[in-house]
């Protein structure tokens, strides 16, 4: 059996819809409560996480409401996307407007079976291992210093797939990133000084 992690942080429900148990949040900060912090958290709003997400615990929260969560440094069950089942050692993770975990997107590795359920009640075992890089393609130029829009795209089976989700903001330090064919619109991201900057292009 499977010991699942037992630390855990109290949190208040910013949102104004109830927040399920087992779903993905997104912490925005904190305030006092009695003698203590206690985190504030809404529903994800982009793709992947890079630190910043916990998962609820097993009783639904009311909007303004205080409930528990936890941040799975070891195992801990989270909702996921049932259109699609998960397996042992994938890359899961939270995207815009969702509670619920889908899978090829960063934040969290599956460690374990997936629980069927309905109304969103399907829950899967995972750790925490945050998207620090992604591989994508620019929709525009992005000129040195200033920031652009890249589309995410994945490897299935060994097949470059484009994916439906798009980054913004993503910075350019060091030159001026171009369009064009073949590979040329293909750049390396990765997450650094809080903010996604190119690191490679035509890759």
């Amino acid at each position: 059996m499977i010991e699942t992690h037992r630390e855990n942080m109290q949190f208040r429900n910013d949102t104004s819809e109830d927040i399920p148990a087992y779903a993905v949040l997104r912490a925005t900060g904190y305030e006092e409560f009695g003698d203590r912090n206690v985190l504030t958290v809404e529903k994800p709003d982009s793709y992947g996480s890079q630190h910043l997400h916990f998962v609820n615990g097993m009783l639904k929260v009311p909007p303004d409401g205080y409930g528990v969560c936890y941040n799975p440094s070891e195992p801990w069950w989270a909702l996921y996307d049932d259109a699609d089942t998960p397996a042992f050692g994938e890359t899961w993770g939270p995207v815009d407007g969702s509670w619920e975990l889908k899978k090829h997107v960063g934040g969290f590795r599956v460690v374990g079976g997936a629980i069927g359920g309905i109304e969103s009640t399907s829950r899967v075992l995972v750790v925490r291992a945050p998207m620090l890089i992604f591989r994508g393609k620019i929709t525009a130029d992005i000129t040195i210093g200033t920031t652009g829009t890249v589309t995410v795209w994945h490897m299935v089976d060994g097949v470059d797939e484009e994916t439906e989700y798009e980054i913004e903001d993503v910075y350019s330090p060091f030159g001026t990133v171009e369009t064009g064919s073949g590979n040329e619109n293909f750049v390396g991201c990765h997450w650094v000084n809080d903010q996604w900057e190119i690191w490679q292009s035509g890759c």
